[in-house]
């Protein structure tokens, strides 16, 4: 790393005092939010080792009815969880146009959402994420909407651990998705479980979950 701890701390705390006395500046914040966290040690990339991503770009174009699970897909059972194809405008994937996405308290008639295997456990990096509005006939996809999520692992011992993203669209027709970087707590899991907040009003939206499977 060519910048030292100290360095990094000290770039953080003065892109910081920046964005404290002048107006809301997307790039500011943006520098400023990288700085602090190389300084408190958190991961920007994967290793590339054996790194599995998941784009769901592989079945063409996806219509939203009639509804299709993503079932199994890349040694991982995406339990309660849609696959679709975003329209254009709105929320826009992060790779190609698939996407998978639940909608709260199985809205979708999917179940409770989660990532599971069935044999080895795997390490989960980061995903990306967003939400949309919930509307009578299914997600109004050019409606993006702010909205908090949980996740919750469990490994093969029985230990839990859980970590919260909140995603804030810049716009309200049209945003990018927010990328979710998971902490080291979750390795050598077999199920993660997801939770979105505000609860029977948004659709959840995922793409490009980067993960690692641990075989034996």
């Amino acid at each position: 790393m060519l910048f030292k701890y100290s360095s990094l701390l000290a770039l953080a705390t003065f892109f910081s005092s920046i964005a404290a006395d002048a107006k809301h500046n997307p790039v500011k914040d943006a520098l400023s939010n990288f700085f602090f966290s190389v300084a408190a040690g958190k991961p920007f990339d994967p290793p590339d080792k054996d790194v599995t991503h998941a784009t769901f770009d592989e079945a063409g174009n996806i219509p939203l009815r009639p509804l299709r699970q993503v079932g199994t897909y890349k040694g991982i059972s995406y339990n309660g969880f849609q696959l679709v194809s975003l329209p254009a405008g709105g929320l826009i994937a992060q790779s190609g146009n698939n996407v998978a996405l639940y909608g709260t308290q199985g809205a979708t008639n999917l179940g409770r959402p989660n990532l599971e295997t069935a044999d080895n456990p795997f390490d989960l990096y980061e995903f990306y994420f967003g939400c949309v509005l919930l509307g009578t006939d299914g997600p109004i996809f050019d409606s993006p909407q702010p909205c908090t999520l949980t996740i919750k692992s469990e490994r093969q011992d029985g230990s839990q651990f859980s970590q919260q993203f909140r995603s804030a669209p810049d716009s309200p027709l049209q945003a990018r998705m927010f990328r979710a970087i998971v902490d080291k707590n979750f390795t050598g899991i077999r199920v993660v479980r997801f939770e979105t907040l505000p609860d029977l009003q948004v659709v959840t939206i995922f793409d490009n979950f980067a993960y690692t499977l641990n075989t034996k």
